[in-house]
């Protein structure tokens, strides 16, 4: 489930933004003391990695209001069935 969420286009766009955004010279500074990953890009891509998370949770709630009204009452899906389970 969370493999068919990463490749959904919209939060790729809004992680890539987040990444072009990022400083260049930010991304020397911090390398040179070892802390390039988990204090400038992270910090920075924050925001967008949260956007991202968000757009594919609307778009999964989405999928799922309209499986529920285009299933049959005789029949449910899949997913159906796994969102009764919870």
């Amino acid at each position: 489930m969370i493999i068919s969420h990463a490749v959904l286009p919209l939060p790729h766009v809004t992680i890539s933004i987040g990444l072009q955004a990022t400083d260049r010279a930010n991304l020397d500074a911090a390398a040179t003391m070892g802390v390039a990953f988990r204090m400038v890009v992270f910090s920075q891509t924050k925001p967008y990695a949260l956007l991202g998370i968000f757009f594919a949770l609307i778009l999964s709630f989405n999928a799922f209001i309209v499986m529920v009204f285009v299933s049959a009452s005789a029949y449910s899906t899949v997913a159906l069935q796994n969102f009764n389970l919870l």
